[in-house]
């Protein structure tokens, strides 16, 4: 059973949804594997008299001389419809630890092609791998020491990998996050303007947590609360679970989204039952694609 409690801020609107996580969970629909071999499909959902047509899902890699190999992979979903510069991209930066399978394997991929097949303006989903060497905390950034570049790879080459010929306006691109990628969806999309006209963070932190300094002398530049202002004109979905308990994100949505209150941001803040978990990010589904569709229109 939901029940909704809405109210006005001074910009934009606040949402609380309390929804429970365990019937998200039980409606999973096809098993998931982990790690399937790049340009190999991914299973999504069944086609059926409903819904005829489905979406597909594959593993693509992008040129980068900082991951194994020199590929770093990238998940993408790809809806029912012909590609175009104005199909929608929402793309998504994964937690620590993390990997570009995490979203699929948590069921959004089948969640996405129900929603779109019941009528939700479709839009493509592409989920790059962060891993970076050892276990470093790496923030989703360009490291101070040369030892990776990743906000680089995800302003750059992974848009030119997912758009190709179709490239989109920053109308029709959105970045967004969970935990340390919510942290990095802010952060950068704040930093990158002219490139996303939306960011939306689940479970995230939006303040300096860099414990491997790959910020060097520069932690401000990153800082969403001081970057807020340069980014007023853009869309901004804060989501949470009721029951966060993690140090670093406990209490930040809520934080965040007063900060931005006065930075002129129009803010939806939406809040489901849940933990620090995928599940949580999987139960806001339904209010993200809603949030995400209204600013594409």
């Amino acid at each position: 059973m939901l029940s909704w409690r809405v109210g006005s801020r001074a910009v934009g609107l606040r949402m609380v949804l309390l929804a429970s996580t365990l019937g998200v969970a039980s409606s999973i629909g096809p098993a998931y594997a982990l790690g399937s071999p790049v340009g190999v499909p991914y299973r999504v959902s069944a086609a059926s008299r409903v819904c005829p047509s489905r979406g597909h899902a594959v593993t693509m890699t992008v040129a980068d001389a900082f991951a194994d190999g020199g590929r770093r992979r990238v998940w993408v979903y790809r809806p029912a419809v012909p590609d175009s510069s104005t199909l929608p991209v929402l793309y998504l930066l994964h937690g620590l630890p993390g990997n570009s399978d995490d979203f699929y394997n948590s069921g959004i991929a089948y969640d996405l092609d129900r929603a779109m097949c019941r009528g939700a303006a479709p839009f493509v989903v592409a989920a790059p791998d962060g891993s970076t060497p050892s276990t470093f905390d790496n923030e989703w950034a360009d490291d101070a020491a040369g030892r990776f570049k990743l906000e680089s790879l995800i302003t750059g080459r992974l848009i030119g990998a997912v758009e190709g010929a179709h490239r989109r306006t920053r109308h029709y691109r959105a970045l967004g996050g969970f935990s340390m990628g919510g942290f990095a969806a802010a952060s950068i999309a704040e930093r990158h303007p002219s490139e996303y006209g939306q960011f939306a963070a689940v479970s995230g932190y939006f303040h300096i947590d860099d414990p491997d300094h790959v910020f060097g002398d520069q932690a401000a530049q990153h800082d969403p609360d001081l970057l807020a202002p340069q980014a007023s004109s853009m869309r901004v979905f804060l989501g949470d679970g009721d029951q966060q308990t993690d140090p670093s994100s406990y209490g930040e949505t809520q934080r965040y989204a007063q900060s931005l209150t006065g930075s002129g941001q129009q803010i939806d803040e939406v809040v489901v039952h849940g933990d620090h978990s995928l599940a949580t990010f999987r139960a806001l589904i339904p209010s993200l694609t809603a949030w995400l569709e209204s600013g594409w229109h």
